[in-house]
C-alpha cells in the first residue's frame, strides 16, 4: 500500500463504497487516477491489437458512455453512419431510424427556410 491508500481487488470499488457511505469523505488519489485512467484510454484506443482483445460489450459500453457529450456523439454516429454495414444494422433499429429521418426531415426545413430567407430567386 502506497501513502496509507487501500488496495481493493475491485479497483475503486471499496473507495466509491467508502465515498458513498461515509458522509462524503473523497479520496484525495481519486482525481488523481482519473487522469491517469483517461491518459492510459486514449492510449489504449490508439493501439489496434489490444482493442482487439476487447470483448464486443466492453467496447460498446466505452462507446456509451462517450456518447455523453453530444459533440462527439455527432462525430462518432457521423463516422459509423459512413460506413455501409453499419448503417443498414442501425437502420435495422425502429428508434435509430426514427431519430435519423427526424433529424433529415428536420434539416430538410433549415435548408428551405434558409433559402427562402437569403436566395434572390426564392418567391416572395
Amino acid at each position: 500500500m502506497e501513502h496509507g491508500r487501500r488496495e481493493s481487488a475491485g479497483g475503486t470499488a471499496g473507495r466509491d463504497a467508502d465515498h458513498a457511505a461515509g458522509g462524503g469523505h473523497r479520496d484525495p488519489f481519486a482525481a488523481r487516477d482519473e487522469e491517469v485512467a483517461a491518459e492510459v484510454t486514449t492510449d489504449f484506443l490508439k493501439r489496434s491489437q489490444v482493442a482487439a482483445k476487447v470483448s464486443p460489450d466492453d467496447k460498446v459500453r466505452v462507446v456509451e458512455e462517450f456518447r455523453r457529450d453530444e459533440s462527439v456523439a455527432a462525430t462518432a454516429a457521423t463516422s459509423l453512419l459512413c460506413r455501409p454495414d453499419g448503417a443498414f444494422r442501425a437502420m435495422s433499429d425502429d428508434t435509430a431510424r426514427f431519430q435519423v429521418n427526424h433529424a433529415h426531415n428536420e434539416r430538410h426545413w433549415q435548408v428551405c427556410e434558409d433559402f427562402d430567407r437569403t436566395s434572390s430567386v426564392a418567391r416572395p
